[in-house]
């Protein structure tokens, strides 16, 4: 989509050549002298410029649908400027000529009014149309000459011997000086709209516009360098065609007196000039052909183009000082830095300090557009990159309308990255490794409306990719489309072949894993299983959940037939291998692409061998104390994957340990199960009190609970001394609590005590570090809590804002108090967790880094061996119309498998269709 430019429907002439840049204009129409509109006589609407009233302008104006405005005169410019688009103010009229007949005080009120307008409009580029009108006006800004379609007038013939004079509003006071002094006798003709002048005539079409200026034998100016320049847009066609020009005397007319027509101030001259040419038919043939070379050669249209197009492009980037195009890059550089550093302020530090490689060459297209040369490669079409990009854009248009987020390999000039920000929708990531390649891109092309809306990255890092944009809302398999810019490709090899790799494995994720989630038999992780298995589901992928915990009842037997360790040891080693091997009949069937295990899953050393030689990828969640749980010495070498809730002192060990594949991945809640829950009379009374806590009766904590006793408090949770003081405390003799319950007692306390569990302190253990997941739940829940200190803490939340922290009992006794005083801090706290945690502390989000992690240490599942996306079945049955039909019925699926499909087949009705014949085919087949 081109960029949107709204004109008024002044100078129409000059709003023809506007639109061979290709963007899509509207032009508002409104009256000019007794004429409302285009005049269609001279000029043909461009397809690419859209007639529409000056009321729906406006209007268009107030929604923002507008990239850039062009302004053609004063009037205008003051009814468009408050609405915040980059403004082009272009000058056709010179100031003396239109404050000619004003005293001098009001031409100098006339002059400052407008430098206050100019000064008031941020964004504004002046543009004029001629250096002298520049001068004029005294204003810095670009010249951009008038320019003529070489191609569309031509074909001279001159077989009218008259004198042609064209031109809208003239005035018959003007007429009757010419007829007295320099027509007198002569035959000539006078076209435009010009009421005031009878003998004025109307070309009824462009192509007799063109005719009158082939015909007649030669073209008559009038324009006085007090009034305008030597030229207007009328006498380039008119030369353009081949067609002499006698002109009145001018500095910037581009006549050469007897060269390519004849120029003097004296009207005597001119008129024998005239006669000369109506009598000399070749003489006229011979001046018009070096007429039409001037305008060639110095009025061309790709030049005008390529100078309006930088101009639109660049709209808003700053003022260039004069015509010095140093300076405009610089502006153009400046703008898009300061948009640049509000996203990514250490990179513009570095493009600020970038040097330019030697190899690097910034040359002009066929079309005037700038190209990059590397090494000599061009980066872009040496005829016409815009089309090019727009070509590349339309080649990969279905694979981009269905991603939601795009990966560019490759920046050049910036010319895709442009194209495709005028996509809605997209989340777009672009590939840079050369830092001095943006740089000339940054100060080519103002890129500041987009730099905001888009990463850049330069390195080896890929961005995660998962960012909600507010509290509980996400998009969850995101399919992605990998674009590559072939020269930037070819010209960095090693780095994109590595991140193709790298993003090929993301594009394969997002469109959905097969995963087999292996939970414990019992203890803290088997909820976290459920969780995991839960959000996978969530996010797109198909998930099975092995629940080991139908085997608790086995486990406890085992510990009580069992004499001694050894024993049990020898039991629960049966029980694993049996376990195991469920595992792998499983994945025979489902045939998944990562087993996901998380602590205390029964897997043993050989089921994850066979694993690893049926190359089944998998991943391990140690979700435990390394310091209490040490079998991580046993299992963690022998996973592709692991990872730990602790990092510093663990990541020692393991590397001491020679293991290298591991990655930190902190607790978190699930919003789904953690909430706030309303909760009745009953419920509130039963679950409430004023002090709470869930948990196991570790050593520490029969310690430093022991303190609490004064207070409203409730235990709850197994593993507590029944026989001690704080029995009273203990709700249901240590029943287990199930999460629908926890919820609700998170709910229902006015303060939640969260101590960390420690077998050797007497209290808060002075070296702990990871964070449980007591901590992200309460939080989701609205709970408020009170929290020991932990070293890793401050990087998930921000202490005494979302938790508050105690150091000893005395601390915690003293917070008690105080928070129980006042409820309203103490709530506002508990919801600025709560934010917090689903903004950043979801299994959504873990789990969604633990695949970015997959993918960024080569996980490569290969494509599925059964099922697949519905939406991809059906793009790959395109052209088959009754496989397209049948498929389509499956369409409300994110996904479908041939068992699903023969299932169906089997419970309908009715004969078989050719589709379901050879599905029921297939099936055999597989079998």
């Amino acid at each position: 989509m081109a960029l949107r430019v709204l004109i008024y429907n002044w100078h129409e002439g000059y709003i023809h050549l506007l639109a061979g840049t290709g963007y899509q204009f509207d032009v508002a129409e409104v009256w000019k002298g007794n004429r409302l509109g285009w005049i269609k006589q001279f000029r043909d609407v461009p397809p690419n410029c859209c007639l529409v009233t000056e009321e729906e302008a406006i209007d268009r104006l107030r929604t923002g649908y507008y990239d850039r405005i062009i302004s053609q005169n004063v009037e205008d410019l003051l009814s468009v400027y408050q609405y915040g688009i980059p403004i082009i103010q272009v000058f056709h009229t010179k100031f003396s000529y239109m404050t000619a007949l004003l005293p001098e005080d009001a031409k100098n009120n006339f002059r400052e009014k407008m430098e206050n307008v100019l000064n008031l409009i941020k964004d504004i580029t002046l543009v004029f149309v001629s250096p002298s009108k520049k001068a004029d006006w005294g204003f810095n800004g670009e010249v951009i000459l008038l320019a003529t379609d070489s191609s569309e007038y031509d074909n001279y013939q001159g077989d009218v011997a008259r004198v042609l004079r064209a031109g809208n509003g003239l005035t018959n006071s003007s007429m009757k000086n010419m007829r007295e002094n320099l027509l007198n006798g002569l035959p000539y003709t006078v076209i435009g709209d010009n009421p005031d002048i009878p003998e004025s005539c109307m070309p009824q079409t462009p192509e007799e516009y063109k005719n009158y200026l082939r015909s007649h034998r030669v073209y008559l100016n009038m324009l006085t360098e007090r009034d305008d320049d030597g030229y207007n847009l009328s006498m380039l066609e008119a030369m353009a065609t081949g067609m002499p020009v006698v002109s009145v005397a001018n500095p910037s007319s581009p006549i050469i007196d007897g060269v390519n027509g004849y120029i003097s101030g004296d009207i005597s001259y001119l008129r024998a000039r005239l006669q000369e040419l109506l009598q000399n038919r070749s003489l006229a043939e011979a001046l018009g052909r070096k007429a039409r070379e001037t305008v060639i050669e110095k009025f061309p249209l790709t030049t005008f183009i390529r100078n309006w197009r930088r101009i639109i492009e660049n709209a808003g980037c700053g003022r260039a000082d004069g015509n010095e195009e140093k300076t405009l890059r610089q502006a153009i550089f400046e703008k898009n830095l300061s948009a640049l550093v509000e996203v990514n302020p250490e990179l513009a530090a570095s493009l600020r300090n970038a040097e330019p490689g030697s190899d690097l060459e910034l040359v002009e297209a066929k079309n005037g557009m700038p190209c990059l040369k590397v090494n000599g490669m061009a980066f872009h079409s040496l005829y016409d990159p815009v089309k090019e990009t727009r070509e590349w854009i339309a080649y990969h248009k279905d694979i981009i309308q269905n991603a939601q987020s795009v990966a560019v390999l490759g920046f050049g000039l910036g010319y895709q990255v442009l194209e495709l920000c005028k996509i809605p929708g997209k989340e777009i990531t672009v590939f840079e490794p050369r830092l001095d390649v943006l740089k000339v891109a940054l100060q080519t092309f103002c890129l500041s409306s987009v730099l905001k809306n888009i990463r850049i990255v330069t390195d080896s890092t890929i961005p995660f990719v998962y960012h909600p944009s507010s509290v509980n809302q996400a998009v969850y398999g995101k399919r992605m489309a990998i674009l590559q810019h072939k020269p930037s490709v070819n010209a960095n090899r090693d780095y994109y072949e590595k991140m193709l790799i790298r993003l090929k494995a993301r594009e394969r994720i997002s469109k959905g894993l097969k995963i087999l989630v292996i939970g414990p038999v019992y203890g803290g992780s088997l909820p976290i299983a459920r969780y995991c298995s839960a959000t996978l589901k969530r996010m797109g992928h198909t998930v099975e959940l092995i629940d080991n915990s139908r085997f608790e009842d086995a486990l406890f037997f085992a510990k009580d037939v069992a004499k001694d360790n050894s024993t049990y040891k020898r039991l629960m080693d049966r029980l694993s291998s049996f376990l195991s091997e469920a595992v792998i009949a499983r994945c025979e069937n489902f045939r998944p692409d990562l087993v996901f295990a998380l602590a205390q899953a029964p897997l043993t050393t050989e089921c994850l061998q066979r694993l690893k030689v049926s190359g089944t990828p998998t991943a391990f969640w140690f979700v435990e104390d390394f310091r209490l749980m040490n079998y991580w010495k046993n299992v963690a070498g022998l996973y592709d994957y692991f990872f730990a809730i602790q990092k510093g002192d663990f990541f020692s060990e393991l590397e001491k340990a020679g293991i290298k594949n591991y990655h930190y991945l902190p607790l978190a809640a699930d919003p789904a199960v953690h909430r706030k829950t309303e909760l009745n009379n009953e419920e509130r009374g039963y679950y409430g009190s004023a002090l709470s806590f869930i948990g196991a009766g570790y050593y520490n904590r029969r310690h430093l609970f022991k303190g609490l006793l004064d207070y409203d408090f409730k235990i709850w949770g197994n593993d507590w001394d029944m026989n001690s003081a704080l029995a009273r405390c203990v709700q249901r003799s240590g029943g287990r609590v199930d999460s629908d319950e926890t919820v609700m007692i998170f709910n229902a306390s006015k303060i939640n005590i969260n101590l960390h569990s420690s077998t050797c302190h007497k209290g808060i253990n002075p070296f702990g570090d990871f964070v449980n997941p007591r901590t992200f739940e309460i939080a989701a829940c609205g709970g408020f809590q009170l929290v020991d200190r932990r070293s890793e803490l401050a990087e998930f939340f921000d202490e005494n804002k979302e938790v508050i922290v105690f150091e000893s009992l005395e601390d915690l006794r003293k917070k008690i108090t105080y928070y129980l005083e006042h409820e309203d801090e103490r709530n506002a706290i508990a919801q600025r967790a709560r934010e917090r945690v689903l903004f950043e502390h979801t299994y959504e989000h873990r789990m969604h880094e633990m695949l970015e992690h997959l993918a960024d240490r080569g996980f490569n599942p290969g494509e599925e061996n059964e099922g697949g996306s519905t939406c991809d079945l059906i793009e790959r049955a395109r052209g088959e119309g009754e496989l397209v039909e049948y498929l389509s019925r499956y369409s409300g699926r994110d996904r479908i498998t041939l068992a699903d499909i023969v299932q169906d087949i089997e419970n309908s009705e009715g004969d078989l269709t050719y589709p379901e014949t050879v599905f029921l085919v297939m099936n055999e087949f597989v079998k």
